[in-house]
């Protein structure tokens, strides 16, 4: 009798999706603690940089900080952590298929009320021999990201895009937008 049990046990672990809601629940949690740690960094980076020299030592904190932040709280983690965009800076950040379908719904989402800061989507899924957890928490534009993501940004502020991102497609935001996306994965396996 205890076999079956088993059985049951054993296919709700090695099927996809299947997990229990409240193993989805504690991994939801988790991404959701390490994008605010993430956040905090980062803002206070960039809080600092502008303290220290403006926007244009921002934009470098921006590219440098958040990527060596993300490391290491990958490395401490286990988690893969970033940003992407659907009109993304750096082309690095660009969208998988799963994030850009995840913002376009976003999008839909918030073109219907729903305000940019409650857009969370996660997800179990198999990435080819490995189960994943998806993880996309929407990016609000705030005031001060119009300093350098708006549609009147200063002639040096400009410049120091175009010398970083040749190829920069995150301008023309408005407060309230979605600006990008938090990613985070975790493997299962």
């Amino acid at each position: 009798m205890k076999k079956i049990p088993v059985l049951i046990c054993l296919f709700l672990l090695l099927t996809p999706g299947l997990l229990p809601a409240a193993d989805e629940t504690t991994l939801k949690a988790e991404a959701g603690t390490l994008v605010k740690t993430y956040v905090a960094r980062l803002k206070g980076a960039l809080q600092m940089s502008m303290a220290m020299g403006g926007p244009v030592r921002a934009i470098d904190t921006c590219g440098k900080q958040a990527p060596k932040f993300a490391a290491e709280m990958e490395a401490a983690s286990g988690w893969k952590i970033g940003r992407t965009s659907l009109r993304a800076r750096n082309p690095v950040n660009r969208p998988d298929t799963w994030e850009k379908a995840g913002m376009e719904e976003f999008e839909r989402q918030h073109r219907a009320g729903i305000p940019v800061g409650k857009l969370v989507k996660s997800e179990i899924m198999q990435q080819g021999q490995q189960r994943r957890f998806r993880f996309l928490k929407a990016i609000p534009t705030g005031k001060l990201c119009l300093t350098c993501h708006g549609d009147n940004i200063a002639p040096e502020i400009r410049r120091a895009l175009r010398r970083n991102y040749p190829r920069d497609r995150a301008i023309g935001f408005k407060v309230g937008d979605l600006r990008g996306a938090f990613t985070l994965s975790k493997p299962l396996d």
